[in-house]
């Protein structure tokens, strides 16, 4: 039976108040007389219905339950007959316990021995031994189940400890001993194990005692009958007779006495030289002053491997001289130097000869001019780096109607000019043709060697190839140019490694010239290549880029041509 407190609130009327205050008397009351009527199985949580005498109640972990109050039973215990594997009962009802043991008919009912069981063998047995499990059945064996406490008590190692030793296996292999430490620095010979030195003097040398070396002084025999202990023995044991035979092998009185040396000829300041069987006398090589003239190679003063002297230009591996005159110079043609005309004497031809003839003048030099009366056509002998050849100084069908020129020798370029005609400058010594080519006319010196002479004739014309990976580089074409490998520059040059084309002669500006450089030979095919140039006064610098990689290129194959402007 459940009862609720009945609640009075503050707003209540006093007449509302007092009907609940009666209302609450009447719970009171009520509640004091169903406490009166309660017993402990009407406890929600306790169980008690159908209690006998001497039982308790137990909580079982929900709610409160009979039990046997065990404290205050008396028990007993029966044992039953044996059967099976054995049992234990208990009886609440009466408390007793109930043993029934196991049944060991079928088991030994006796000790008897150890070596009695089929998986025992005894076979051996002494004081102190064991049995071991050999995997089939147990036998006899030592007792190895005494543990060692010390490092002595081990049976491989040394039974006492040496103050300063160190450990090492024994030369059998088959334990450890004792031995001296390891030597790992050594500040003097008496460091060594096996060499003693005590009170070291002047002249004392080492000898073996038998078990180290020790220092001593050497003593030498005074008599045959010598006794001191400290002469070797072998010496002890040296005879007059010995003496003797020694002197008759051993009479050797002058150099010349020995079966190796030959002493004829000696005389004041010789030497004596091996000649590769015997010493021989010789001139004494330290005194003799080599001679330049001196041819016979056996002489002391003979010098061997003279360089051959150069008596004359022509000897030059470099100099051709042919056709040398009075007047003449040499003029490096780039590859040699040879006989040319003096451009430099004043009033001159400007170092050009002019022939008038039907048939080509015979040793011409780059410069010359020569008219060839059967076709009224007016020559230059030209180098262009590979060859030499005459060239027309106006195209046939061009200028003066078919071959004709004017020519003039004055300070100053004549007027009126057509292409083709012949300026003497004559204040330069210098001889001029007026050249008309697609967009100008302009005077052109017809000799002279500076780069920017011949305007459209390539001064430098070839290929280039880079391979190897890069690390190897070969020109091909005019002589001229040196062609490298160069490095990255950094800063505001070149990022990569870069090709360099340097010119033998230097140009005044990097403007009087113009170059072209196409890849020909790209290393991988259908890929877009193309070079980055710099200009300089005595090279071109350039590298190639694979456009379609974008990346270096290091393989590749460039026609180059450089005009001078």
């Amino acid at each position: 039976m459940a009862h609720v407190l009945r609640k009075v609130d503050k707003d209540f009327s006093f007449d509302e108040q007092r009907v609940e205050l009666n209302e609450l008397a009447l719970d009171v009351y009520n509640l004091k007389h169903d406490f009166d009527g309660l017993s402990l199985d009407d406890l929600v949580d306790v169980n008690a219905a159908g209690a006998n005498i001497q039982q308790i109640i137990k909580f079982d972990g929900t709610s409160w339950v009979l039990d046997t109050d065990v404290l205050s039973s008396s028990f007993s215990i029966i044992t039953a007959a044996a059967s099976g594997g054995g049992a234990l009962s208990y009886s609440s009802a009466n408390g007793t316990f109930t043993y029934t043991p196991p049944d060991l008919g079928g088991f030994l009912t006796s000790l008897g021995s150890v070596g009695g069981h089929t998986d025992v063998d005894v076979t051996g047995a002494v004081n102190g031994k064991i049995l071991k499990y050999n995997g089939t059945s147990w036998v006899v064996a030592d007792d190895n189940t005494a543990v060692a406490s010390a490092f002595v008590s081990l049976t491989d190692t040394p039974n006492s400890f040496t103050a300063g030793k160190w450990l090492k296996v024994n030369a059998g292999g088959t334990a450890l001993e004792w031995t001296d430490a390891p030597q790992t620095a050594l500040s003097s010979i008496n460091d060594i194990n096996d060499v003693t030195i005590t009170n070291a003097q002047g002249d004392q040398l080492l000898k073996w005692d038998g078990s180290k070396w020790v220092n001593f002084t050497p003593s030498y025999l005074t008599s045959f009958t010598e006794t001191d202990p400290n002469v070797p023995t072998h010496v002890k044991n040296i005879t007059q007779a010995n003496i003797t035979a020694w002197n008759a092998k051993s009479d050797v009185d002058a150099l010349n006495d020995l079966s190796d040396v030959d002493t004829t000829g000696a005389a004041d300041t010789k030497i004596l030289k091996h000649n590769g069987t015997k010493w021989v006398v010789a001139n004494d090589g330290g005194s003799v002053q080599s001679d330049w003239q001196q041819s016979t190679t056996s002489a002391d003063d003979f010098i061997k491997n003279k360089p051959t002297l150069v008596t004359s230009l022509n000897g030059l591996s470099d100099v051709d001289t042919t056709g040398a005159a009075n007047t003449k110079i040499l003029k490096y043609n780039g590859t040699n130097w040879v006989v040319a005309d003096d451009a430099t004497g004043a009033g001159g031809s400007g170092g050009a000869s002019v022939t008038i003839s039907d048939t080509a003048p015979a040793s011409p030099t780059a410069g010359d001019l020569w008219f060839k009366s059967d076709e009224g056509r007016l020559k230059i002998y030209y180098n262009d780096g590979d060859s030499t050849q005459w060239v027309d100084t106006s195209p046939i069908g061009t200028g003066g109607g078919g071959g004709s020129f004017s020519v003039t020798t004055d300070d100053n370029e004549p007027s009126n000019p057509s292409d083709g005609d012949l300026w003497w400058k004559s204040d330069e010594g210098q001889l001029k043709v007026y050249y008309q080519d697609v967009n100008s006319s302009q005077w052109v010196d017809t000799g002279g060697g500076t780069l920017n002479e011949n305007p459209k004739i390539a001064k430098y014309l070839g290929e280039v190839e880079l391979w190897n990976f890069g690390n190897g580089i070969t020109w091909r074409g005019t002589s001229g140019i040196t062609a490298s490998i160069q490095t990255a520059e950094g800063g505001g040059g070149f990022q990569e490694a870069y090709v360099r084309l340097a010119f033998a002669q230097s140009y005044t500006s990097a403007n009087d010239y113009a170059v072209q450089i196409t890849v020909t030979d790209p290393s991988t095919t259908g890929h877009i290549y193309a070079p980055s140039i710099r200009k300089h006064l005595n090279r071109v610098d350039f590298n190639v880029q694979n456009l379609t990689s974008s990346v270096l290129a290091t393989g590749w194959r460039a026609s180059v041509a450089i005009h001078s402007l």
